[in-house]
């Protein structure tokens, strides 16, 4: 994976350790990155999602809801 993909990845793990969710989290993880396209949030979403690092089950939801509200497209 590319280098932006795996800051935008460590910015979303570091915003659910914070007790980030929803719009707060997808605003933290903008203002980190600020050139991130939804593309990019959206992959690097699904690959959190898929480290073993995750302290619970709720973190794993929180990244799932950011992938799939950046997949409905421009609403949010």
């Amino acid at each position: 994976m590319g280098k932006k993909v795996d800051r935008i990845c460590q910015s979303l793990k570091k915003g659910v350790s914070d007790g980030l969710a929803s719009h707060q989290l997808y605003k933290f993880v903008t203002t980190a990155n600020p050139s991130a396209s939804a593309k990019q949030i959206k992959r690097a979403s699904l690959i959190a999602m898929a480290d073993l690092d995750l302290p619970d089950k709720s973190a794993m939801e929180v990244i799932y809801s950011i992938a799939f509200d950046r997949g409905l497209g421009p609403s949010l």
